[in-house]
């Protein structure tokens, strides 16, 4: 369980670390789209919020990308 942990980890900080060091390249429509949806924003914190039950570290991998995602959206506008 640790070893898929640890991937899922490292494949999510990974995405995270590709896009936001490269301020070019714009996001994926799938994730721009989220924006325009304020009840997928809700349930991906739910589901965040759930997966700290399952595990404290991953849990907070994705919800610092969630957050750090809607604030470089926020100060750089749709196109970042």
């Amino acid at each position: 369980m640790d070893i898929i942990t640890g991937l899922l980890i490292g494949f999510f900080g990974a995405f995270f670390v590709f896009y936001s060091l490269q301020p070019q390249r714009p996001y994926p429509a799938v994730l721009l789209n989220v924006l325009y949806q304020p009840w997928l924003i809700a349930l991906f914190v739910i589901c965040i919020l759930g997966m700290f039950m399952v595990d404290e570290r991953l849990a907070m991998v994705l919800l610092l990308i969630l957050v750090f995602f809607l604030i470089d959206v926020y100060y750089l506008g749709m196109d970042a």
